[in-house]
């Protein structure tokens, strides 16, 4: 019997103030997305993801028209927040001045083929580094980026 992996899917939505529609080429690195259709590289064509196969994917690089990133459904909240302090900028948190903010303001910034963040910071997380993952971003049809309280986020990364 093959055992499926972990879905926390649901657990990163009280984390989450909204999500807004963005389409592949608004795409940016150090941003939390959620992906609903997608081309598929099979005979399929335009796949609708179901609800419970949503992705929720943390970008970190973007090179050639392919999005790199970490797929978080089968990651722990906690571990994922916990891994993100590294790569957090404290001095961007406190600037934070608007009521509602996407994640990219309060990472430092990186190579955006993301290289640096990979090897760094991907490659010796063991809870982190089996769920990379590599997309076409012409092949993301329908996507949402995350948009956080500012309050809430200052909570997580504050203490």
């Amino acid at each position: 019997m093959i055992k499926k992996e972990n879905d926390y899917y649901n657990q990163y939505k009280p984390y989450v103030a909204k999500w807004e529609r963005v389409p592949y080429t608004k795409i940016e690195t150090m941003n939390l997305y959620k992906i609903h259709t997608y081309k598929s590289s099979s005979s399929e064509g335009i796949r609708k993801v179901a609800e419970k196969e949503i992705l929720t994917i943390f970008t970190y690089g973007i090179y050639n028209k392919e999005l790199f990133a970490i797929k978080l459904n089968p990651i722990r909240p906690l571990d994922f927040i916990q891994w993100t302090f590294k790569i957090l900028n404290k001095e961007s948190l406190s600037m934070l001045n608007e009521s509602q903010t996407t994640y990219k303001p309060i990472f430092n910034e990186f190579n955006i083929n993301g290289k640096d963040v990979y090897n760094k910071f991907i490659k010796p997380s063991i809870k982190i580094r089996p769920y990379t993952v590599k997309y076409n971003l012409r092949d993301l049809k329908y996507n949402q980026i995350g948009i956080f309280n500012t309050d809430e986020i200052k909570k997580i990364y504050e203490k």
